[in-house]
């Protein structure tokens, strides 16, 4: 089965947070937070293929979960305590970017 690109990142997200599943109900050890970059990395690389409902139902969240995930990303982006969580959006941006890159080579080989 091929996988969206909103588990793409979700799976990276996970794997860089070290968290087994960030759609599981609760805030225990930073897990909301870690939903904040995913949120964030989503918006970021889908840009205007984005839809907040397909980001919430990756992760099993409710209506506007996406919004105030993104808003939230953006106030405690500069705050010391989140800067874990901000090398954690840095690590799966460049991912994601290598992982682009990848597939683009690949598609410029079959042409």
């Amino acid at each position: 089965m091929i996988k969206t690109n909103y588990e793409i990142i979700k799976g990276l997200v996970e794997k860089r947070a070290n968290v087994k599943d960030i759609s599981i109900k609760g805030k225990a050890n930073g897990i909301s937070l870690v939903r904040f970059v995913y949120y964030q990395l989503c918006y970021d690389y889908l840009g205007e293929s984005y839809a907040h409902a397909e980001a919430q139902k990756t992760i099993n969240r409710a209506h506007n979960n996406s919004r105030d995930g993104l808003s939230k990303f953006e106030k405690l982006k500069g705050q010391e305590f989140f800067n874990p969580y901000m090398m954690i959006y840095v690590d799966c941006g460049i991912e994601l970017l290598q992982l682009e890159a990848r597939i683009n080579s690949l598609i410029e080989l079959t042409y």
